[in-house]
């Protein structure tokens, strides 16, 4: 594999984690918005820290 083989894969990898983290941490918060437990809504917002964490 050449050089730019290799700069085409991360940059695919790299698009494909924003876009996986960026539509994880939409439903968490979309998800979040709906629920009437603080309980719920906090467990819900802490899980969208791990969704960010590709981003």
């Amino acid at each position: 594999m050449s050089k730019y083989d290799w700069v085409l894969f991360l940059h695919i990898t790299g698009a494909f984690l924003l876009g996986g983290g960026v539509v994880v941490a939409g439903a968490f918060n979309l998800a979040a918005q709906f629920r009437k437990r603080p309980s719920q809504v906090a467990l819900l917002l802490g899980l969208t820290r791990f969704a960010v964490v590709p981003i």
